[in-house]
């Protein structure tokens, strides 16, 4: 649901702006309407600082000490920015350092082929008028090479032949191999260098995870950094008035909180003015209102000037009008520059939709005048997970491993994910039951499993789960019509109800009509279509004259669609954009419920992957099993069972969401893109 708001215009007397912006923001329950394109000097150094230390704090978070002991808490009594300084410092040294070990281990590398000899001998050699060089050469290209050189063959990798030439003199010979360059050092010099620089690493890493107690204080600076970066921008926000003797703000407070804010203000020095969201504007001055007649076309001035009559020097609303009228004098007005009113949203839900309210803000809040649609895809959602995941075993996995994260992690934010994750466990092996499943195996099977409890498995045949996953997918799809249906009441009257109203009809009318043609055409019984303990068929068989009915009943549904799809149109143009409307339906309507198989083909996919793993484990086992194979076998299971839940989970969350944020939405009609409700407070 959405919390209902209350518009409040703010009048504020520049004398007590300061005062009442603070005590504003400690009453903490009211969201201006602040520019965020809002700038000054010190907005740019608050936000410059957020930015800074936000950064260090997230580097803080990132850091794994290797040990488990607990972070002593520290508290930096200097500026907490000149403490990233120091932070950044130190990351620039570690830096350095790891680049400086990555150079010496790359020279290491380098000198692997050519083994441990000492820099000074070579030199030695050179005063003596005999140089060397490094080469190397496939070992097929030495062997046939003409070798009028002295030479000497280090080492042999890989079929890579590593060799130093020995000559005085000027080198001028040209010889099939590659001339190694490298820096001449000893490796074991070398590898106490790397060991040196090792250890400094080690030290400088120790000095950083010494910062990682300074996480809370950065916490709390950041939150007292973006207060007071609130209460700038909502200085800067305030509209001059009365030469600038007057501020004015536009705000917006939860309905339940009206009282407490009528209370506040009375005991303030400021005048304002609370009403209702989407209320057009009475009056126009005249200016004003010329000035938006200016910016609209002939046809669009005379629709506006519908419903305003002079009243003096100003322009007043006539009054009372229709939901359209309403709608198309809204588009007006938004035309000519004066926006209608986007007032924040606040999801009100109970504790179970509450869960799934990150779901919807994945998407998008939905605009006020919309139904909040979290609390009727929450039931969808959970139950389209269990049935993408659809295995007892591994809703037990998940059941444990949430519940185990619950007990051990104290962070109230992660809270609610986990509590989801358990809701997301149980239907897990709900599913897992009803589609016979556990560990890839099937329960059914089980003779361990009492018969009683076997009873309770209800699609053991796949055709039917296939068929389940259809009929929920156009029990969904009629829902999110219905949601729309109260959009468009909403927006247009009774009137608008038809349009959405007509498409269920629609589809009810198609279901009636085609599994009676299905039966006609392939000699099937409607009790063929019946799915589990949902007994379609067998109501449609009560139907006399299914097709006939089907087809009235459809007919219904394209009457409707075609007189009240547009309703700011003329009646009798609306069937014109009513055939576009039905091509749409048709083509699109039937593809998104197929959509829906999707459900019973992950779960279908993931049982048959469990029991393939199975396979291969027993298998492995043998008929004869000793220790060995029983260790593979036990191996095998939990590896091949931990992928195929790893990729079962993803495909178990990614999947049904997409169902709720493109077929769902789209029956819905979802507009969204509204504003959330963020209070001004400390």
């Amino acid at each position: 649901m959405i919390e209902r708001m209350k518009k409040l215009t703010l009048m504020i007397y520049h004398g007590a702006k300061d005062q009442f912006l603070t005590d504003l923001q400690n009453l903490g329950v009211v969201h201006l309407e602040t520019d965020s394109q809002a700038q000054n000097e010190t907005i740019a150094d608050l936000r410059s600082k957020i930015i800074t230390l936000n950064k260090t704090l997230h580097y803080l978070t990132g850091l794994k000490p290797p040990t488990k002991d607990k972070i002593k808490e520290l508290h930096y009594s200097d500026d907490m920015i000149q403490l990233t300084e120091e932070i950044e410092d130190q990351k620039d040294k570690l830096a350095h350092l790891q680049a400086q070990l990555e150079g010496l281990e790359k020279e290491a590398e380098a000198l692997v082929p050519w083994g441990i000899f000492h820099p000074e001998n070579i030199e030695s050699l050179k005063e003596n008028g005999i140089h060397v060089k490094f080469f190397s050469t496939g070992k097929p290209v030495l062997e046939a090479m003409e070798k009028d050189f002295a030479y000497e063959v280090i080492s042999e990798l890989k079929g890579h032949v590593y060799f130093v030439v020995l000559y005085q003199g000027q080198w001028d010979k040209e010889i099939d191999a590659t001339e190694e360059k490298f820096v001449l050092k000893n490796r074991l010099s070398l590898e106490k260098e790397m060991d040196s620089v090792r250890d400094e690493i080690h030290q400088q890493k120790a000095t950083l995870y010494h910062y990682i107690g300074y996480q809370k204080q950065l916490e709390k600076t950041i939150s007292e950094l973006e207060i007071q970066l609130a209460y700038q921008v909502a200085d800067n926000s305030l509209a001059s008035a009365v030469e600038g003797a007057v501020l004015m703000i536009r705000a917006w407070i939860p309905l339940k909180q009206t009282k407490k804010v009528e209370k506040f203000l009375a005991d303030h020095d400021v005048a304002y003015v609370m009403e209702d969201p989407d209320v057009i504007p009475e009056y126009f001055f005249t200016n004003d209102f010329e000035e938006m007649l200016g910016k609209l076309s002939d046809k669009q001035q005379k629709q506006l000037a519908r419903f305003y009559q002079k009243d003096g020097d100003k322009y007043r609303y006539k009054g009372k009008i229709s939901a359209v009228d309403k709608d198309l004098l809204w588009g007006l007005l938004e035309e000519a520059g004066n926006i209608k009113d986007n007032v924040p949203i606040k999801l009100k839900n109970g504790p179970f939709a509450k869960l799934f309210e990150p779901i919807t803000r994945m998407h998008s809040m939905p605009q006020y005048n919309e139904v909040d649609p979290t609390p009727f895809f929450a039931p969808f959602f959970a139950a389209f997970f269990g049935l993408c995941l659809a295995d007892v075993g591994y809703g037990l996995i998940l059941l444990i491993a949430v519940i185990a994260a619950l007990v051990m992690v104290k962070n109230d934010k992660l809270r609610p994910i986990m509590i989801l994750g358990m809701v997301l466990g149980i239907t897990t092996i709900l599913g897992g039951f009803i589609l016979d499943t556990f560990f890839g195996a099937k329960i059914s099977q089980m003779d361990f499993i009492p018969n009683s409890v076997k009873s309770g498995i209800i699609y053991q045949d796949m055709y039917a789960a296939m068929g389940l996953a259809v009929i929920i997918g156009i029990v969904q799809v009629i829902v999110g019509f219905l949601l729309q249906s109260v959009n468009r009441m909403r927006k247009y009257g009774i009137a608008g109800i038809f349009y959405p109203l007509g498409t269920i009809i629609m589809i009810v009318g198609g279901v009636i009509l085609v599994l009676n043609l299905l039966v006609d055409l392939m000699g099937t019984s409607l009790t063929d279509y019946n799915a589990g303990p949902i007994k379609l068929g067998d109501m449609i068989a009560m139907i006399p004259n299914g097709m006939t009915v089907g087809a009235i009943i459809m007919g219904i549904g394209v009457l409707f669609v075609l007189l009240f799809n547009a309703l700011e149109l003329k009646i009798f143009l609306r069937p014109l954009t009513g055939l576009w409307e039905l091509y749409g339906i048709i083509t699109g309507v039937p593809g998104d419920i197929l959509s829906y198989i999707r459900l019973f083909a992950l779960g279908l996919a993931g049982g048959l992957l469990g029991s393939a793993f199975n396979q291969i484990a027993f298998m492995v086992r043998g008929d004869n099993p000793n220790v060995v194979s029983l260790l593979f076998m036990v191996i095998i299971f939990i590896l091949g069972h931990g992928i195929n839940l790893a990729l079962a989970a993803l495909s178990a969350f990614v999947h049904p969401l997409r169902l709720i944020l493109l077929e769902f939405y789209k029956s819905v009609d979802f507009t969204g893109g509204g504003v959330e409700y963020s209070p001004f407070k400390k």
